[in-house]
């Protein structure tokens, strides 16, 4: 249970959720989107363990969302960067990025989720069903990626990164720092 409850902290400390009284839902007929906890064993190099939840919503019964293309880097891309990195003994790295889509508002205001059970917030299976009404992108949203991309699109520059013309998902820096 504490991979729950690590996601729901995450999407709480991120104000992803608005609650939603659920009669008012069902007076203002609104179409709810169901979600559901997905879980995931993760084996570390050191032979430790890891559990992840993560809640997704069941993006295929959205029925109004905008666009939901996002770039994919380009498979030529990465191996021609991974051969100058080999070339000129460059260093590479990797990280994840834990709650990448809980960063990104969502485009249209009107997305109510059902919170499946044993989320933390509904463990009560006698009452009504939690709804929530999503301020920020969850996985599973069919637009998740697109948003997500425009939201890197935006916050790299800052940090003085140029979007490269040929890959729109790598970027570059003065100081020879290439992201992908």
């Amino acid at each position: 249970m504490r991979a729950i409850d690590d996601d729901s902290a995450s999407i709480l400390f991120n104000n992803t959720l608005t609650t939603v009284n659920s009669k008012k839902a069902e007076q203002l007929l609104l179409k709810l989107v169901g979600s559901s906890l997905v879980f995931k064993i993760k084996r570390n190099r050191d032979g430790s363990t890891q559990y992840n939840a993560r809640l997704v919503i069941a993006g295929y019964e959205q029925t109004d969302f905008g666009e939901t293309y996002a770039p994919v880097k380009k498979l030529s891309t990465f191996q021609y960067f991974i051969s100058l990195v080999e070339r000129c003994g460059w260093y590479i790295d990797h990280m994840v990025v834990v709650a990448a889509f809980l960063s990104p508002g969502v485009d249209h205001d009107d997305v109510y989720v059902v919170l499946p059970g044993g989320w933390p917030e509904s463990l009560d299976a006698h009452g009504p069903p939690l709804i929530v009404r999503l301020s920020k992108v969850l996985g599973g949203q069919t637009q998740a990626p697109r948003l997500s991309h425009t939201d890197i699109n935006t916050f790299l520059p800052f940090l003085w990164f140029t979007q490269l013309h040929a890959d729109h998902n790598v970027y570059f820096c003065c100081d020879g720092i290439f992201i992908l």
